[in-house]
């Protein structure tokens, strides 16, 4: 298996080989990702991080480098600011985003000398829950949009999982995935924050997450990433005065 590490900040992967077909996710600069198939310039991808499986246009396979394994890098640091900038010998001052990967490897990032702020752990914080949601207060008024993973735009899903992410927890892609782990919490007022709050629509198919600050208030992606308050009948939102999403589920995951 070759598995290629992308030197593009964010290719968007749609669900056809077609620029007109929806995007569905994206890869930020660093993730891997292994090539499945060739079609017409096009490449069906899987995503390493997630097994998000799409497809991606060929011209945008700007490789770092291609090995045998993940593992012949040494370990990844994690772009912990909403912005940062790498430079190397291609490009000056790229711009990456929250989540995206660089390796200290010769045969990976051996052109990458610049990068800035990049953290590498969660020595500043009291705890990672307080990790998260300082993470999560960096995407705030990100624009809402489907398939994205940054604070240039993120749907519900690709936020909760890019923040876990931060934390080197692999969280599946989709909402109604990220439902299934985790330990239940039968009442919102014996949830903490940092749990996890999933949303079901009319037909009972969960459609939406978001991540508690405290078993008062969501952070969540919906037009934008803002924090609405919520209760056991679910997400009200103050603008409109009705509830926006129906309580579904509450978990919670082992940070």
């Amino acid at each position: 298996m070759t598995i290629v590490f992308s030197q593009i900040s964010q290719i968007p992967v749609r669900s056809t080989p077609s620029e007109k077909s929806e995007m569905t996710t994206q890869i930020l600069y660093g993730e891997s990702y292994e090539i499945l198939d060739k079609h017409d310039g096009w490449q069906l991808i899987r995503c390493l991080w997630d097994n998000y499986t799409g497809w991606i246009a060929s011209a945008q396979n700007a490789a770092i480098v291609s090995v045998e394994t993940e593992d012949n890098a040494d370990k990844k640091l994690f772009n912990k600011a909403a912005v940062a900038f790498v430079s190397n010998q291609l490009t000056h001052r790229l711009p990456i985003s929250f989540g995206s990967e660089l390796r200290k490897h010769d045969k990976i990032c051996d052109n990458i000398y610049e990068t800035t702020p990049i953290a590498a752990d969660e020595s500043g914080f009291n705890d990672k829950t307080s990790a998260l949601l300082y993470y999560a207060g960096l995407f705030s008024y990100a624009p809402y949009l489907w398939g994205g993973r940054s604070a240039f735009g993120t749907d519900c899903s690709g936020l909760v999982q890019i923040l876990f992410k931060a934390l080197d927890i692999r969280l599946p892609r989709d909402a109604h995935q990220q439902a299934e782990l985790g330990q239940t919490i039968d009442f919102i007022e014996e949830s903490v924050a940092g749990d996890l709050v999933f949303f079901d629509n009319a037909d009972g198919k969960i459609t939406h997450v978001g991540l508690l600050r405290d078993s008062k208030s969501v952070i969540h992606a919906s037009g934008h990433v803002r924090i609405d308050p919520i209760d056991h009948h679910g997400i009200f939102n103050p603008q409109t005065g009705k509830y926006s999403h129906k309580l579904r589920i509450i978990k919670r995951l082992n940070l």
